[in-house]
């Protein structure tokens, strides 16, 4: 799964067909949700490929930030709320199971600077 920073709509793309990475990715979010751990970098995950450096960080929260650029892009934190985690971890559930890939594609978050979507590909 690439990530993948547009500044043309302001959108962290994470795009790609892997389902086992999306799994893992849900594993970590459900991890987050309920505080087990307070952070992570998705970038580093297993299946998950920055191009271009752009890295990605979940972070637990008291409340819905979003996705907002650190001072050295194209680094992004994204700051939620364990209920919004779970929410997105949930959304994803389809994509972790082999459906919903190719040209189909999930807004994962809107509450910061920058929009996160999940896609089967660059053509969203």
């Amino acid at each position: 799964m690439d990530i993948e920073y547009f500044s043309q709509p302001n959108v962290l793309l994470i795009d790609g067909h892997e389902p086992k990475a999306v799994a893992l990715l849900r594993e970590q979010l459900a991890e987050l949700a309920q505080g087990r751990i307070g952070s992570f970098a998705v970038h580093k995950l297993p299946g998950f490929r920055s191009v271009e450096g752009s890295q990605l960080f979940a972070e637990r929260d008291t409340w819905d930030s979003g996705v907002h650029p650190d001072p050295k892009p194209p680094v992004f934190r994204c700051r939620l709320t364990p209920l919004t985690w779970q929410n997105i971890e949930v959304l994803l559930e389809p994509l972790s199971e082999g459906g919903y890939f190719g040209s189909s594609h999930q807004l994962l978050d809107h509450h910061g600077e920058v929009q996160l979507i999940i896609a089967g590909g660059r053509g969203w």
